[in-house]
């Protein structure tokens, strides 16, 4: 029905469509393995793509893939060097009834027990049945749980908090993204990324801005430091120049001083005479 309603090449352009042909080809193909038809669950995960918020918190755990295959790298290392090393020391115990279960009997059961312990799942029964034959057993044991359990846990805890805090950053750009009114025109709020500086562009006549014009901390810092300056240079301008007309002012005054004290002379004289 769907390939009549979407034609053919419609149809094919929904990966999630194509998956759905696949498992009904496959459960027709091997009829004695219906379970095949189970798999049909997977196709709730469209809800990923059409949830906003979802998509964005799935590409943000992508974007740290990097990190994540670095740190289970590191975690595979560590499962190796010590599934040698207790596979080394307490192969055999086992066998001889000190251990109630084949804890390190063979490289597999070393590295599935490594896992229990890295879990935290009883990892300490283990370490005091073992503690019973070999009583410094508990360096390796502790040393395993330190890097497991705690570091590299923890690593990669820090890693999605990481990717969920980007995320939360760039949700909070696009809320702040917003146009506000102001004497009838309305200004644009621009974010640049990381730096959060708002620049308001006014339209004129109630338009869209066509152009966003965001600058960064620094150049801000510049502009903010260049104002700056020009208002010391202001300052210092005005103060040269009160300075100068105050002298100004003075040397007529003390002229004119001069000028009536001149002038009272003659009459001085006269009636002395």
């Amino acid at each position: 029905m769907q390939l009549l309603y979407f034609g053919l090449r419609g149809f094919f352009r929904d990966g999630f469509r194509v998956f759905d042909l696949l498992i009904v080809i496959l459960s027709w193909a091997m009829e004695g393995t219906q379970v095949i038809r189970a798999f049909r669950i997977f196709r709730a995960s469209r809800l990923i793509t059409r949830i906003e918020t979802m998509r964005n918190l799935l590409l943000a755990i992508f974007n740290v893939m990097p990190k994540m295959t670095a740190i289970f790298l590191l975690l595979i290392l560590i499962f190796f060097i010590f599934g040698v090393m207790f596979t080394t020391l307490f192969k055999g115990m086992y066998l001889d009834g000190e251990l109630t279960e084949p804890f390190f009997e063979s490289l597999f059961y070393s590295f599935f027990t490594l896992f229990q312990m890295m879990t935290m799942d009883s990892w300490s029964t283990i370490m005091k049945q073992i503690q019973e034959e070999y009583p410094t057993a508990w360096i390796p044991f502790v040393i395993f749980i330190i890097l497991t359990g705690f570091v590299v846990v923890n690593l990669i805890i820090a890693v999605i908090c990481d990717a969920v805090s980007i995320l939360g950053g760039v949700d909070n750009n696009a809320g702040l993204s917003a146009y506000a009114a102001e004497d009838g025109r309305p200004k644009e709020v621009c974010i640049d990324g990381a730096n959060y500086n708002i620049i308001e562009q006014k339209v004129e006549g109630g338009g869209k801005p066509s152009s966003q014009l965001c600058t960064t901390t620094a150049q801000r810092l510049e502009e903010l430091q260049k104002q700056l300056d020009d208002l010391v240079v202001a300052q210092d301008q005005m103060r040269r120049t009160v300075k100068c007309v105050s002298q100004i002012g003075r040397k007529q005054l003390l002229r004119m001083e001069e000028h009536d004290h001149l002038d009272e002379l003659p009459c001085t004289g006269s009636e002395g005479e």
